[in-house]
């Protein structure tokens, strides 16, 4: 008789696709004097690791403190004098391509 077994080997490599968990950090000044302005920068991490191809929309809760020098992931936020009213307001950075993913920062506004 033959002997028709045949045998071969076969390997696979099985790669873990990760998905996308993207977080924000807002690294700045937590008090602005008023009448001063204050420089802000949005690290934006995916799985824990910095990237540099994203950016993000930057708005602020009340028209006291007022954005300049706005680019992907830096702002400069002033307080204005206006009523001379202290208190704390609200800097919000937002991934540009996916609103739900946000980060706020609280700025206390003092005197100089």
């Amino acid at each position: 008789t033959k002997d028709v077994t045949v045998f071969d080997t076969i390997t696979l490599s099985v790669e873990e696709v990760i998905a996308d968990n993207f977080t924000i950090e807002i690294i700045g000044d937590g008090t602005v004097p008023i009448d001063t302005s204050s420089n802000y920068v949005a690290k934006i991490y995916n799985n824990g690791v910095l990237v540099s191809d994203k950016s993000v929309v930057w708005t602020v809760s009340n028209s006291r403190l007022k954005l300049s020098n706005i680019t992907g992931t830096t702002c400069t936020v002033y307080s204005n004098a206006g009523d001379y009213n202290y208190g704390e307001y609200t800097l919000k950075a937002t991934l540009s391509d996916d609103a739900n993913i946000f980060v706020e920062k609280t700025i206390e506004v003092t005197m100089w």
